[in-house]
């Protein structure tokens, strides 16, 4: 509970994947306990929406998701410290008109938005 931050530089990939998987299998009780203290209510209220089966059966749209999502999350439009998160995930925001079908048109949805180059 010292509140330190580390940062840590690994040799390879595969060193790195070993120590996550270690740090995960010493913490999982602790950290468990707490996401699900945290997430837990969340996690109920999105279950006895429905929405996730009826997204994944196609019969809402991304849009209507998300919102829902928001909503259940308790975010608002009424406070602007609480409005509704969307993903950015298209990259052309310059162009007249964007083809949708253009895989071009979509941001590197591997890296987090800070690590996008602009080039």
């Amino acid at each position: 509970n010292n509140q330190r931050a580390y940062f840590f530089n690994f040799s390879s990939k595969n060193v790195c994947d070993v120590v996550v998987g270690k740090l995960k299998q010493a913490c999982r009780n602790h950290l468990g306990s707490t996401v699900n203290r945290f997430f837990g209510p969340i996690m109920k209220r999105m279950e006895k929406t429905g929405a996730t089966e009826t997204w994944k059966q196609r019969q809402i749209s991304n849009f209507e998701y998300l919102m829902i999502l928001n909503t259940v999350a308790g975010r608002t439009y009424n406070d602007l410290s609480q409005y509704p998160i969307f993903p950015w995930i298209v990259s052309d925001y310059t162009s007249k008109s964007i083809d949708l079908n253009d895989p071009q048109m979509y941001r590197d949805l591997s890296k987090p938005v800070g690590a996008l180059d602009e080039n």
